[in-house]
């Protein structure tokens, strides 16, 4: 399933220390995740604040990924 995948390179990324920025779809503005928690069929995406979304792995559209403290986010998956 590619968002499966997706959140596997969000994890890596985030190991890295990279900012990531996962996009849902049918949502115009990313979200900004620091941490992932995964469950069978959904997946907790926890933003910087108080930020939680708890999403289907088939509404993940991709993710962009930058080294901490780059200004730019310049990959995608």
């Amino acid at each position: 399933m590619a968002g499966q995948e997706i959140i596997k390179n969000v994890e890596l990324a985030l190991g890295d220390g990279s900012i990531v920025s996962v996009f849902l779809r049918g949502h115009d503005e990313p979200v900004s995740v620091v941490r992932v928690q995964r469950n069978v069929a959904t997946v907790r995406l926890e933003g910087t604040g108080n930020a939680v979304h708890d999403v289907a792995y088939s509404a993940i559209a991709g993710a962009k990924y930058a080294p901490r403290g780059a200004g730019v986010i310049d990959g995608i998956a």
